[in-house]
């Protein structure tokens, strides 16, 4: 293994992107305790008008989202010996976001690097049920979900087992299904998601702040819409079951069994996620996003632009296609620049999306990150680039996850590029075993950040500079 490569200018500006979709400071930021008086979001609430303040959740950045929350209602809960309002909640998040949490309780949903749902899931999701269901005329609830919620949550309908659910969810992201496909089915044979977890609400009102790891926001699809009443999932469960298992021979019968049940109550009458719907409709529940991949690129750009270089960005409004597709698309950007030449400054493209890879050895190791940066690299070396011109890709989850892997993802420079050369390693093959881990590992280019605490997609950098213009990184010196 060599030892990680030096990629300062890169992972600076990535690292600011982080930060401004830090949860904790994004939560507390739309919390404002003004006496009797609690903003959440864009909506307003007295509190005089409650006894009780109930919050639950899920994700991977929940537990930030947590830490927000009670250090905007500190003043409530340092006054709770006097005042009558009681604070109490359950999150279901990874087993390393857990910590102390005072009033509410965050509870190992799944393991850190099994992004599946999970017995331990199941018995958060019934908590969480239990405590919407309690509300009552003078009970608040505040619910913080974020990406990853929807593996965190499982309740499954009757009839449908959790290894049913566990083996369609990793059949259907293993063989290239979006995220979207992916909630279809997911919500659609679930009590909790497409508003199961508002179907039985008796409270005051219903507020859900939510930090999307989705491209456009589409809040049923975020987490699976525990909040979020939706009658367009079913058709589309159904119709994804017949793109990627057309003949039944890959997905259990159960999940075809539940989809064609509720499809006969709904001519029968109203299927459950129809109820959602109807229910939600006499309860006053607002969802509001709070941050999202487009918070991510738009601050990265604000200061690159800040210290001179010139920038140009592109955030996705739906979800993206194969990454050999995305990687085309980049590398077309840092053609058009290089030809059309005059790089005087650093040039920057920014962006963010999710990519889908379609799996041809399940025994390979790596992420879509990984995998992607490795498809960059690859077209920087086959380039027949000025000897002055120097070029640097970086990708990585925001989550600091990238598939069942400890990295994030992967930078590609002149470094790997030269351990690579002195490995004698093809890249070609490491694409074609789905292995991108290793090459990185062996070449220095692996990303490792940890978990983040944030959950908003995938963010990328690539760097163009000419040395004779631009000898010195931009970057080096300033505290991001």
């Amino acid at each position: 293994m060599t030892e990680q490569v030096d990629s300062s200018n890169t992972s600076a500006l990535w690292r600011y992107g982080l930060f401004a979709v830090d949860s904790e400071l994004l939560t507390s930021s739309k919390i404002r305790l003004t006496g009797e008086q609690l903003g959440l979001g864009g909506q307003q609430v007295s509190l005089d008008e409650f006894d009780r303040i109930l919050v639950v959740g899920a994700g991977k950045a929940s537990a930030g989202m947590a830490r927000g929350l009670l250090k905007s209602l500190k003043p409530l809960i340092d006054s709770s010996k006097t005042s009558p309002m009681e604070i109490s909640g359950w999150i279901n998040v990874p087993d390393d976001c857990l910590e102390e949490m005072g009033p509410i309780r965050l509870h190992a949903g799944r393991p850190a690097s099994r992004n599946e749902p999970t017995e331990e899931g199941m018995q958060g999701a019934r908590e969480m049920m239990k405590i919407v269901r309690s509300a009552g005329p003078r009970d608040l609830v505040i619910c913080l979900v974020s990406g990853g919620g929807s593996a965190l949550a499982p309740l499954p309908v009757e009839g449908v087992s959790l290894r049913a659910k566990q083996e369609v969810t990793r059949f259907l992201s293993t063989h290239g299904a979006t995220i979207n496909q992916l909630n279809a089915v997911r919500s659609s044979i679930s009590q909790i998601k497409s508003g199961g977890l508002v179907r039985n609400f008796g409270g005051h009102s219903f507020h859900t702040l939510i930090l999307s790891d989705v491209l456009g926001n589409p809040l049923e699809v975020i987490a699976s819409g525990m909040t979020v009443p939706s009658r367009k999932q079913l058709q589309a469960a159904i119709e994804v079951l017949e793109q990627w298992d057309p003949d039944a021979s890959r997905v259990d019968a159960s999940i075809r069994a539940a989809l064609r049940k509720q499809m006969g109550e709904s001519q029968g009458g109203e299927t459950q996620n129809e109820k959602s719907v109807a229910a939600a409709g006499t309860r006053p529940i607002h969802n509001e996003i709070i941050g999202d991949n487009g918070t991510a690129i738009r601050a990265m750009e604000t200061i690159a632009g800040q210290l001179g270089c010139e920038v140009r960005t592109h955030i996705p409004e739906a979800s993206e296609g194969d990454v050999a597709e995305v990687a085309d698309q980049i590398w077309k950007v840092a053609e058009q620049r290089i030809q059309r030449g005059g790089l005087i400054r650093p040039f920057y493209y920014l962006s963010g999306g999710e990519p889908t890879v379609q799996l041809n050895n399940p025994g390979g190791k790596g992420g879509r990150n990984q995998h992607l940066t490795l498809l960059m690299l690859e077209k920087i070396r086959q380039a027949d680039l000025p000897p002055t011109l120097e070029i640097e890709f970086a990708s990585l989850g925001t989550d600091g996850e990238d598939g069942p892997t400890n990295a994030a993802g992967a930078v590609v420079n002149r470094e790997v590029l030269a351990n690579a050369h002195r490995l004698g390693l093809d890249a070609a093959q490491f694409l074609a075993s789905n292995n991108s881990y290793s090459y990185f590992d062996r070449t220095g280019g692996l990303l490792k950040t940890g978990p983040t605490g944030t959950n908003v997609c995938d963010v990328r950098v690539l760097s163009i500079r000419d040395r004779e213009n631009s000898p010195e990184d931009s970057f080096t010196g300033n505290s991001l």
